[in-house]
């Protein structure tokens, strides 16, 4: 099996002009939803899961000048996408290592949203604050209502 460790395509992805062609083979509903700026979709999920041969005329489209990287949602498929581009005489890898590294791709999404929540605050620090200021208990000087309302990292909200 021919694969590439998502920390080589990172590195490639940034750093190399000429870097590979990454191919989402899943759903177009599904690569909506998510998936790795840049990547091309092209929808052959269906077929590379039924009849891999029916997948042939749309990967051949693909150009053959860079090498292709596939992706899909559980590596599978993509793997199989792989073995077709590589039949048609492209320089194919499959994305790899993805789900062994992180444990919690193996969970549904009620669990995955839980453990991700798990650790994330009720209410933010200075929320008792906010409150008493917003109601007229507390009052703060004007150079620190910014901060008061926004949090001390607020880079991310102006």
């Amino acid at each position: 099996m021919q694969t590439l460790s998502p920390d080589v395509l990172s590195e490639q992805l940034r750093n190399d002009d000429e870097g590979p062609l990454v191919l989402d083979i899943r759903h177009e509903a599904e690569f909506e939803k998510w998936h790795i700026p840049g990547s091309v979709n092209v929808d052959v999920y269906d077929e590379l899961t039924g009849d891999p041969d029916r997948a042939k005329p749309a990967l051949s489209a693909l150009p053959r000048e860079s090498r292709i990287v596939t992706v899909c949602a559980e590596g599978v498929v993509s793997q199989t996408a792989t073995d077709v581009l590589r039949e048609l005489g492209y320089d194919a890898v499959t994305l790899g290592e993805v789900r062994s590294r992180n444990a919690d791709l193996a969970l549904d999404r009620e669990a995955f949203v839980e453990e991700l929540a798990s650790d994330v605050p009720d209410h933010p620090p200075n929320f008792e604050r906010v409150k008493r200021t917003n109601v007229g208990r507390e009052s703060v000087p004007a150079d620190e209502l910014a901060e008061l309302e926004l949090g001390p990292n607020n880079c991310a909200a102006e």
